[in-house]
């Protein structure tokens, strides 16, 4: 029963500099988390440093779910969207590690797991390897 309500932490991170007053960065989706594709209840990032147009969103997530979204700017209030990412649908899996999902506006992911987790995986695929002639 644990497993089942296990997560994956990830830290959705994005530039935009381009904003108006009050306006924030959003993450609409697939997943109830960011709103089930609904923007008005996308999840909502902080911009740090403010100021700085880094924007950072982080969700604990179900693991190796299917995930499709894209960045939105949304009003202060979160009601109204100014904005959608102008790409395809982002489409990755949550996976199973804690991480961070590096995601320019319009442009590529990347996903860079956490150094817990990394030397968890590394020490988990060397004792593997060790076992295999």
């Amino acid at each position: 029963m644990a497993e089942k309500n296990r997560t994956v932490s990830l830290a959705f991170e994005t530039m935009y500099k381009s904003l108006g007053q009050g306006e924030k960065i959003g993450i609409s989706g697939s997943l109830k988390e960011i709103g089930g594709w609904n923007p008005k209840k996308c999840a909502i990032g902080n911009e740090f440093p403010y100021g700085s147009g880094r924007w950072i969103i982080r969700l604990a997530l179900p693991p190796l779910e299917s995930l499709e979204w894209k960045w939105v700017v949304v009003s202060r209030d979160g009601c109204h969207v100014l904005r959608w990412e102008e790409r395809a649908n982002r489409v990755q899996s949550t996976g199973v590690s804690n991480g961070r999902i590096i995601a320019p506006w319009n442009s590529t992911t990347s996903f860079v797991p956490d150094d817990k987790t990394s030397k968890l995986y590394s020490k988990l695929v060397h004792s593997t390897v060790s076992r295999f002639p």
